[in-house]
């Protein structure tokens, strides 16, 4: 009988044991991140991340998303939803901005063309637009190095004239504004 009441004491006891077991190694399953249509509807160290990058003008909400902790200092300037100009991707992160993909800085930059939500560098390459005809799928913006054709020595600027023909977009070129004397290009299309 003794015998009997140990075994069940033992099963019992191991059963809690395993009960225990199960219930600390669950981990709570992380939430989805918040939506949210601007930045103040996230965390301090939070920023609204908006896919496809519309600042809160498309249907969807946008997502809180943890700002990045550290950035490099690279110089890739692009145009941020609250229409500052920062030093790359990371920083306006950082700052808890997100990208505008339509563009919408007024800042002109030295040798930098607005091209979406980037700057192309007028002396290594021009903007590609493909216009969407969409409103939920902004148009696409692309910084494309200059073919051979178009590298021009002594700071002047390459005009249309300069692509080879077949170039993806050439049928509508021109000039787009810069705080230099060298435009940018662009070559914009509807695919």
């Amino acid at each position: 009988m003794k015998f009997r009441a140990l075994s069940c004491w033992l099963t019992l006891a191991l059963a809690a044991w395993l009960v225990a077991a199960c219930h600390a190694e669950r981990k709570p399953s992380p939430s989805p991140p918040a939506n949210c249509t601007g930045a103040a509807a996230c965390g301090a160290a939070q920023y609204c991340d908006f896919q496809p990058g519309l600042c809160g003008a498309g249907k969807a909400p946008g997502s809180c998303a943890s700002r990045p902790p550290k950035c490099a200092a690279t110089y890739d300037p692009v145009c941020a939803c609250d229409h500052r100009v920062y030093d790359n991707e990371c920083v306006a992160r950082a700052a808890g901005v997100d990208l505008d993909v339509n563009g919408g800085c007024k800042t002109l930059l030295a040798n930098y063309a607005a091209c979406g939500g980037h700057f192309c560098d007028t002396r290594r390459s021009y903007c590609e637009i493909v216009l969407s005809d969409v409103t939920e799928l902004p148009s696409d913006y692309t910084c494309k190095p200059f073919p051979p054709s178009c590298q021009v020595g002594g700071g002047a600027a390459p005009d249309c004239s300069c692509f080879p023909a077949g170039t993806r977009c050439l049928s509508f070129c021109g000039p787009i504004e810069t705080a230099s004397g060298v435009p940018g290009l662009h070559l914009t299309c509807r695919l």
